[in-house]
């Protein structure tokens, strides 16, 4: 985690928003995710085009392990390109079949996280979404 990993996400939520810090704990128990290490990161924020309010995002960041056998695995079986695609490609297709069938928005089917940014350079790898904990 780096405040320049910071800064793009905030930047993908809101352009007019202000980082004034951050926190960064394991979003998950060691060995949940062996495909992935996952970040909760609180990032707190000033809004310029409001009063100036301060806010929090929670985020939930996915990142490649630290394992470089594992590192290569996953670029072998392409998963986070794979990931990646479903956040920005399909989920948005599914949106827009389900409208053109004609749901009214309280029937869609949004049950998954909103993805704000992701990065792919085969070794950095990274999906940033909201943390859904906090829609409990």
């Amino acid at each position: 985690m780096s405040p320049q990993i910071v800064e793009r996400i905030v930047k993908s939520v809101d352009p007019n928003l202000e980082v004034l810090g951050f926190t960064c704990e394991l979003g998950s128990s060691v060995g949940d995710n062996y495909m992935s290490i996952m970040y909760a990161v609180k990032i707190q924020v000033n809004n310029f085009n409001t009063t100036g309010d301060k806010s929090n995002l929670s985020i939930m960041l996915k990142t490649m392990p630290k394992n470089d056998i594992r590192i290569q695995m996953i670029n072998d079986m392409g998963a986070f390109e794979k990931e990646m695609d479903v956040f920005q490609k399909v989920f948005p297709q599914m949106l827009d079949f389900q409208r053109s069938c004609g749901l009214e928005e309280s029937e869609i089917f949004t049950a998954y996280p909103h993805c704000y940014c992701t990065f792919h350079d085969g070794k950095n790898d990274y999906i940033a979404m909201e943390d859904l904990r906090d829609k409990k």
